[in-house]
Order: C-alpha cells, then sequence, then structure tokens
C-alpha cells in the first residue's frame, strides 16, 4: 500500500528515471540535469510537495531519495 504514489505521468516518469525524489515532509528534490526550460515545459516547480505522507511511506521514500543522491552523484547524460 505505501510502495506507491499517485503521480501525474510527466513526475511518473522522472521519478522511476531517479530525476526526481521527495523527503521524508514531501518536498520534491530535482536534478539538477534537468534545465530550467524543461522543468518549466513540464509543469514543475521547487515548490511542489506530495500532499499526504503516512508514516508507511517514510521507508519507501528515504531509499528512494538515497538513490536519486547516488545519482546525482554521478554524471548524468
Amino acid at each position: 500500500v505505501y510502495n506507491g504514489l499517485l503521480l501525474t505521468a510527466n513526475l511518473d516518469k522522472l521519478f522511476d528515471a531517479f530525476l526526481i525524489s521527495f523527503n521524508s515532509k514531501g518536498a520534491i528534490l530535482i536534478s539538477k540535469s534537468i534545465d530550467a526550460k524543461a522543468l518549466s515545459l513540464l509543469g514543475i516547480n521547487a515548490n511542489m510537495k506530495l500532499r499526504k505522507i503516512e508514516s508507511g511511506h517514510l521507508a519507501y521514500l528515504q531509499r528512494h531519495e538515497s538513490k536519486f543522491r547516488i545519482m546525482e552523484g554521478k554524471e548524468r547524460k
């Protein structure tokens, strides 16, 4: 139940590719490899956040955020 998020198609695709993630408070984390124009076209901004997080989501969000940060540490093309 908690290993899933209902996201729009554009957010879901970026999430699956670890180009975005969400921290434990639900705030969006955006890869530095996505330029400002692409973010604008996709309707993504740094103020976005998940509406509801339950304690069951936290382990999954933390695991995804950890992988996101590892990916950010590597060069993306």
